[in-house]
């Protein structure tokens, strides 16, 4: 089976890979789907599973300031060893899940997720509609019987942006709620306040769920999608499907030829690097090879071997302006993030968006490419 690097490829252009996408339901929030069937394919492994959950941010953020749970009655899907399609209330299955001591892979698709300002029309009226948006989260069970949550927004540290959201209530009017965290933190929150209630109720077993909203159990890496002008949120959480599931007890190798010295780093396995919860290495490592540049400033900062830029070998800084210094001490005293984790984040991010559409293609040309080449088709039928 070919992988999701030796399947990059520059012979397509970028809308024949989104039509490619479109057809294979890629972009789909259905649950029922060719690409959740080929991501049982391209990374099987017997001790993860995969669910797939819809969230509608119109409905529970909302909701969020009301005593009542917005989550009762979450439906998920996902595949059975023998490919047979299946539903059940998310709690439920997520509880079975954990009780045989499974690691559990779960795809938020988040509907309407942003809302957006439309084209003013002929009687030049505003427009509004939400854009939807694609996360994952990781439970991986301890060494002690509990779980750990690895949450992963492919926005990074920009959700620690995002603390209001926009409610539509008409289709020129809105209304914005202000809340004091970011509205992915809020909502898992929100959940597992509701999940510890649902599992004090209804599970045999003594177990936790372990999450919180620092860097241990999210995401706060650079934005993925930093020189994505198109929308490409659909692959990344399918990126870290494919090598939680290749690579959760195998490690592997990341070696190159630099312009000034030879680096080699060994990536530990998935299942080391949770248990560790060095979830920004994780990801980070994720998306190393999609390109040589961005693989080579991740190995530098993990090795910790050199102090210099990649590109000029001179002292990198990060010079922030006097007004952005306050809120930078904020988030790094809310994620718990170091000075030179920040000082990477900010040095790949700005790597992404010089790049722009060129790493956009590698990685989507990856995913469409891998997901629908003829071994995963044939085996699905």
């Amino acid at each position: 089976m070919d992988t999701l690097t030796t399947s990059i490829t520059y012979r397509h252009k970028l809308q024949t890979l989104f039509r490619k996408a479109t057809a294979h339901e890629l972009f789909s929030l259905r649950f029922d789907t060719y690409a959740h069937r080929a991501c049982k394919v391209m990374a099987n492994h017997k001790d993860i599973v995969m669910l797939q959950v819809k969230w509608d941010l119109e409905k529970i953020v909302p909701s969020l300031m009301n005593p009542s749970s917005p989550f009762e009655d979450i439906e998920c899907g996902f595949y059975t060893k023998r490919m047979a399609y299946k539903e059940e209330y998310f709690d439920m299955k997520l509880m079975e899940e954990m009780e045989k001591g499974k690691t559990i892979f779960v795809m938020f698709n988040m509907s309407n997720y942003f809302l957006l300002d439309i084209a003013a029309d002929k009687a030049g009226k505003e427009d509004r509609a939400y854009t939807h948006h694609c996360t994952c989260a990781i439970f991986e069970p301890t060494e002690d019987g509990n779980y750990d949550c690895f949450y992963i927004n492919s926005h990074g540290t920009d959700m620690l942006d995002a603390t209001s959201f926009e409610v539509r209530l008409t289709r020129t009017r809105k209304r914005e709620l202000k809340f004091s965290e970011p509205i992915d933190i809020l909502c898992l929150k929100a959940y597992f306040k509701h999940m510890r209630a649902f599992l004090k109720k209804y599970c045999a077993s003594d177990f936790s769920i372990n999450y919180n909203e620092t860097k241990n159990f999210n995401y706060y890496g650079t934005n993925l999608q930093a020189g994505d002008n198109y929308g490409i949120c659909f692959a990344m959480p399918l990126v870290i499907w494919y090598y939680l599931g290749n690579f959760y007890n195998k490690r592997r190798l990341l070696r190159k030829d630099a312009v000034y010295d030879k680096l080699e780093l060994v990536v530990p396995c998935v299942r080391e690097m949770l248990r560790d919860r060095q979830l920004l290495f994780f990801v980070n490592s994720c998306f190393a090879e999609f390109h040589k540049e961005y693989e080579c400033i991740i190995m530098r900062y993990a090795t910790a071997q050199h102090s210099y830029s990649l590109r000029n070998k001179t002292s990198f800084c990060v010079d922030y302006p006097k007004k952005k210094r306050e809120e930078l001490r904020k988030n790094l005293s809310y994620t718990k993030l170091t000075h030179r984790e920040m000082q990477m984040i900010r040095e790949l991010e700005t790597f992404l968006e010089k790049k722009g559409t060129h790493i956009v293609k590698r990685i989507t040309s990856g995913v469409v490419i891998c997901m629908t080449q003829p071994y995963i088709k044939q085996i699905i039928g």
